[in-house]
């Protein structure tokens, strides 16, 4: 059965953005092995509830290293070299999920918070796999690819038992397909899809398999354009953005068929990347030259923008807000005026 949400209310706002306060604390952090030459450095993908942060840090001849930062500050770290590990994901148990590289043949891997790692394909007619997190009920979530380079989305449960679908309405072509991008602890998927005039849309997948389809009005009806939802908190809040008709991106939140859009004062192109259990998002937006701005938007609609200490300001350059944890602390990584990558963790 699939519900299609509905845009039975639409908010739209330009909301007032609070100026950074001197409260929250902005800790940078370069990961074990990270380079120091341009485009080289720490970045980091995922943040537990818990503050927890996974990701990779890539040496100064390029290699890859997988790590998790813990709270403390310590670190676990995967092995390189011709066989590497690239973390999308942790949960609140340190369990870790993301890309196992094995030579030339991309599959997924699931870790224990020890270390021990898993790879594994999400299908016997898989031709990669691609974990993007592991919910805290131990599911990963992700997209395997088949002949055709055709995306489907998967959950696999903490047995290993993996289901493959493809959302109502999929394009099954390398230019469309379905991702599963997040997986909340009771098993409720959220992710996006393309349909065969390849607009996106998001969804959210039930437990049972159910599919509620999210197509934002305010979303462009051109090639790539349209809704991405990226994440879903256990209240049946999603979030993502939407790209209108200019191609521009607006921020949103949605919840029982009630968008809320926004955008960050005086930034454009605004990117929601996570929600945490009370509402509020972490993502970034781009000012007039190119460079990328992090931010909070509480879930009472008050938004916080933030660089890091030595965050670059020409384009491409600035800040990543890549996730959020349930007491507010955010974690990403952001470049700097040399190209060189480092991760961050701001508590508020």
């Amino acid at each position: 059965m699939v519900l299609r949400a509905s845009a039975l209310v639409t908010v739209a706002a330009l909301l007032f953005v609070l100026p950074a306060s001197a409260k929250p604390k902005i800790t940078t952090f370069d990961a074990p092995n990270a380079g120091t030459a341009a485009f080289t450095g720490t970045q980091v993908f995922a943040m537990s509830k818990t503050g927890e942060v996974a990701g990779t840090a890539y040496g100064n001849d390029f290699a890859a290293y997988g790590f998790v930062r813990h709270a403390d500050g310590s670190y676990l770290t995967f092995p390189s070299g011709a066989s590497y590990y690239e973390p999308f994901g942790v949960n609140v148990r340190g369990n870790v999920t993301g890309i196992f590289q094995d030579g030339s043949t991309t599959e997924g891997f699931v870790a224990k918070a020890n270390g021990k790692a898993k790879a594994f394909q999400a299908s016997d007619d898989a031709l990669y796999t691609a974990p993007n997190w592991i919910g805290d009920g131990g599911d990963v979530v992700g997209y395997v690819g088949t002949a055709g380079s055709i995306n489907h989305g998967f959950v696999r449960n903490k047995k290993g038992h993996t289901e493959v679908f493809d959302a109502p309405g999929a394009s099954l072509t390398s230019n469309g397909g379905t991702s599963a991008l997040f997986v909340d602890a009771h098993g409720t998927v959220a992710g996006s899809f393309f349909d065969t005039s390849l607009v996106s849309h998001g969804y959210l997948r039930a437990p049972d398999g159910t599919f509620t389809v999210i197509t934002d009005p305010s979303g462009g009806t051109d090639t790539r354009q349209g809704t991405k939802i990226l994440t879903v908190n256990t209240s049946g809040e999603a979030a993502g953005y939407y790209i209108d008709a200019q191609g521009a991106t607006h921020g949103l939140v949605w919840k029982a068929g009630q968008f809320t859009h926004f955008d960050v004062k005086d930034l454009s192109n605004t990117h929601v990347r996570t929600i945490n259990a009370k509402g509020a998002v972490t993502g970034w937006a781009s000012d007039a030259n190119g460079a990328t701005h992090g931010f909070v938007r509480s879930s009472k609609g008050k938004i916080t923008v933030f660089d890091p200490p030595g965050s670059g300001t020409s384009s491409g350059q600035g800040t990543l807000s890549e996730g959020i944890a349930d007491d507010g602390t955010v974690s990403g990584f952001f470049l700097d005026s040399a190209n060189v990558y480092h991760g961050f963790v701001r508590t508020p």
